[in-house]
């Protein structure tokens, strides 16, 4: 199988089932954290290119954030 090449917009993220230690040790500090809601309690995390969504101690889903397309107007 051929390796696939990432390509400009796509981060690397964190994978499912890491724990939220792993994540800050690989990917540092978030820009923000929202406290857990609901049963299963569901939290998240914000980075630059990312939000990290966690069910407990562990990640549910990341999901890169939409980055708008160059603006091809002249003036």
């Amino acid at each position: 199988m051929k390796p696939t090449k990432a390509t400009p917009n796509q981060a690397e993220k964190p994978g499912r089932g890491i724990s939220k230690d792993r994540v800050r040790a690989k990917f540092g500090e978030p820009l923000s954290m929202e406290p857990a809601v609901g049963e299963p309690p569901i939290s998240s995390w914000e980075y630059p290119e990312f939000h990290v969504y966690f069910e407990y101690e562990h990640v549910l889903h990341s999901v890169l954030k939409r980055t708008e397309p160059e603006s091809t107007t002249t003036e």
